[in-house]
């Protein structure tokens, strides 16, 4: 897959285009309620009932492991040429970008429980379709962050790597609570997500030629980015997939699935 691509929302904005109807009715919230809008200068109006109702398809257990502190939006960023599989580079000049669709969208630092979303450079999209752009963008955010903070939450990366014992419990057979290591379990994931195979075109940029998750630790990037997307899929019942199965996002894939649904359900210890 090349950076234009991976990176490029064209192909998605015209997917959301000719599903929108679909894709809304599955969504939380009104189908026209944007989740911002401009008022004079620079200053935004948060809608504050549509950002609750992402933050409310989340389970209550996911919520508590969020720790959202600051919601805010900046202007628009486009991926650079710079951007490269498993490194996305954003930046406002739209001169630097793989092209005037090859937005980006969202961004998080859990290190200080902040969430960005970018206003969009296109003047012309509807309200609709800027509604999902958003809604994706900020469930996408929200996992990265909760993500994020099972792995760390308050402590050193150095330290967490070495101490390697954060859990989360989660329900196994017969409703019975397992003991997770977050590390174990994330590595699990990924050779769940391997079989698999990339669950949307932008997770695919953090799979190697080989069809692998790339490993890039310390960053732990993209793993972190291909759960979130999962996550986004499960919630919102969609992704953009280049194959047109985004409406059916999991398919046959019944182990990633749970997989999810077991990460947000779980609780940290």
């Amino acid at each position: 897959m090349t950076h234009a691509n991976g990176y490029d929302l064209k192909a998605a904005l015209a997917w959301y285009t000719k599903h929108q109807q679909e894709i809304l009715r599955r969504f939380p919230g009104q189908s026209q309620d944007v989740l911002f809008k401009p008022l004079s200068g620079h200053h935004m109006e948060f809608n504050m009932d549509a950002i609750k109702a992402v933050l409310n398809r989340f389970p209550v257990a996911a919520r508590n492991r969020t720790h959202l502190k600051l919601l805010s939006v900046t202007r628009p960023h486009w991926y650079t040429t710079r951007s490269l599989p498993g490194n996305p580079v954003a930046y406002f000049y739209i001169e630097e970008a793989i092209s005037p669709t090859a937005m980006a969208t969202s961004f998080s630092n859990p290190s200080v429980g902040e969430i960005v979303l970018y206003e969009l450079g296109i003047d012309d999209l509807t309200p609709e379709i800027q509604r999902i752009v958003h809604v994706q963008a900020l469930t996408h955010a929200l996992a990265n962050m909760i993500i994020w903070n099972d792995l760390w939450h308050g402590e050193s990366q150095v330290t967490n790597r070495a101490r390697n014992q954060h859990v989360l419990a989660m329900k196994g057979e017969g409703g019975r609570e397992k003991q997770a290591e977050v590390f174990k379990w994330l590595g699990e994931f990924r050779a769940c997500a391997n079989h698999a195979g990339p669950i949307s075109q932008f997770a695919a940029n953090f799979y190697g030629d080989d069809g692998l998750v790339l490993k890039t630790s310390p960053s732990f990037q993209p793993i972190f980015a291909v759960l979130s997307e999962c996550v986004a899929a499960y919630l919102l019942g969609m992704a953009f997939r280049a194959d047109g199965t985004g409406l059916d996002p999991f398919g046959k894939n019944k182990e990633l699935r749970q997989m999810v649904r077991d990460f947000l359900l779980a609780e940290r210890r």
